[in-house]
């Protein structure tokens, strides 16, 4: 039986191709920054079922985990709190 796995997909209009920015079990949720250079989405672990929040750029590259006090799904951009 074979497993499922959820990436997320960059779509590049111009050349029409499709850039994989995620390499792991299971990402979702993507939702774009404001600016549009970074993605954040969440990502849930295999095994435990633990959800965590992350963010990459739209190279692929400087994927980096968000930290959370509990864990975390849904992202959304909002203002900077003081």
């Amino acid at each position: 039986m074979s497993e499922l796995h959820k990436f997320i997909f960059e779509g590049l209009p111009v050349r029409g191709m499709l850039v994989r920015l995620t390499d792991s079990w299971q990402d979702e949720a993507p939702t774009w920054a404001p600016n549009g250079r970074v993605i954040q989405f969440f990502r849930t672990a295999k095994g435990s079922g633990k959800t965590s929040i992350w963010q990459v750029d739209l190279t692929g590259s400087n994927e980096r985990q968000l930290p959370t006090p509990v864990d975390g799904s849904d992202p959304a951009w909002g203002p900077v709190l003081p």
